[in-house]
């Protein structure tokens, strides 16, 4: 699985390698271009060529390319004299132009991140939960792959086998039953070492959701067995739980299987907390703001808790840029009383200073798509305030 620590130094490496460098995101998908390469060749050196890509590049990425093919359903590609790096996303993201059929991409001596950080902000990192009455499976999910973390069984108890045989006790013939009560005891052993077994789990699961930084989880199982393991939840657990699934038949099913299982509710997730930041900005009031020039003088004063940002590929805006001071605005005359010391004005892509600019004043990029950017309105940039 891609670790978030493979992701971080990609992006350090490819924002500090001086010289131009190609940054392209393309849609690979293995099911749809097995046997039909070259389409994906000529989308790839169409795009280029619009950007004045060297061809020693181009042919370099084309021959990887046709070469052997990625497995990955996006490929992340910064290349250029002095990076080579590869990011395989299997998710599908937004990234092709439906007017010009390009796929995202940029060429300069900044690298294009806006798009990998859209994938990134869509995709958070989940823990799903199977549980069983006495088997328990965690699974950490990111970025279209899963893999399993965690597995723990319940050891039968030594007097387990003798509460159990309790229920089969012979009576004479001539002795009414008077209750159920030996059944009844039965039962309540069993949930008492079903509730033990789960309470155990609860230190290993802090452990895990710490070290793999899981944003939020799934349980999946009986209704009773889930239900119960929730119980057994502190809160620092329990807040976390997005969502329940039931189970699957085979309790030993594939990482895979789990996969499939829960991509629907992965989906509806992701658009509730679009939902979510749409209506804080409709109804935020003096805490929220939409339109790029004021989000942006905003942003740099410092004021900005969440810059949302509608994705549209193939969008691109033009701003300003103080050489010196680094400010940004989106018109000449504004950023002009940012100009210290005699620096310049230089024109840049919105998409690829925003990044930096996030970064750089502590603020989170919420990338908005489909219905949910469709609804905020005209394409411009949108805030929520800190205060």
């Amino acid at each position: 699985m891609l670790s978030w620590k493979r992701i971080e130094k990609v992006l350090s490496r490819a924002t500090e390698a001086p010289g131009p460098k190609v940054t392209a995101y393309l849609r690979i998908d293995p099911e749809a271009t097995y046997g039909n390469v070259q389409a994906l060749v000529t989308r790839i050196r169409s795009t280029f060529g619009d950007l004045d890509v060297p061809n020693d590049i181009t042919d370099r990425i084309v021959e990887e390319l046709t070469t052997g093919p990625a497995e990955a359903r996006t490929l992340v590609i910064i290349e250029g004299p002095n990076v080579s790096e590869r990011l395989q996303l299997h998710v599908d993201i937004p990234v092709v132009d439906q007017t010009t059929g390009h796929f995202e991409a940029s060429y300069g001596e900044e690298a294009y991140t806006a798009p990998l950080l859209m994938a990134l902000d869509r995709h958070e990192r989940l823990g799903v939960i199977f549980v069983d009455r006495e088997h328990i499976r965690v699974f950490e999910t990111y970025l279209g792959a899963i893999e399993e973390v965690y597995d723990s069984k319940s050891e039968p108890e030594p007097d387990q086998s003798h509460v159990a045989s309790s229920s089969k006790q012979v009576r004479p013939a001539y002795q009414a039953v008077r209750d159920d009560a030996h059944h009844d005891r039965h039962e309540e052993h069993k949930r008492t070492v079903r509730d033990r077994f789960y309470k155990h789990q609860m230190l290993p699961l802090r452990r895990l959701v710490q070290e793999h930084q899981l944003d939020r989880m799934i349980l999946m199982g009986p209704e009773r067995s889930t239900a119960a393991f929730e119980r057994q939840m502190p809160p620092r657990l329990s807040n976390r739980v997005a969502a329940h699934t039931s189970s699957l038949p085979d309790t030993e099913a594939s990482p895979g299987s789990v996969l499939e299982k829960i991509k629907p509710i992965i989906e509806e997730l992701e658009q509730d907390r679009q939902r979510r930041v749409v209506e804080q900005i409709k109804e935020g009031a003096s805490m929220s703001i939409h339109g790029t020039a004021q989000a942006l003088e905003e942003l740099q004063e410092g004021r900005i808790d969440t810059l949302v940002v509608p994705w549209r590929p193939g969008h691109h805006q033009t701003v300003y840029r103080a050489t010196d001071s680094g400010w940004v605005g989106v018109s000449k005359g504004n950023t002009k009383k940012h100009v210290l010391n005699g620096g310049a004005l230089e024109k840049v892509e919105l998409m690829d200073v925003l990044p930096s600019l996030a970064e750089a004043y502590g603020v989170h990029l919420e990338f908005l798509y489909g219905e949910a950017r469709d609804e905020l309105g005209n394409g411009e940039l949108a805030a929520l305030r800190r205060w």
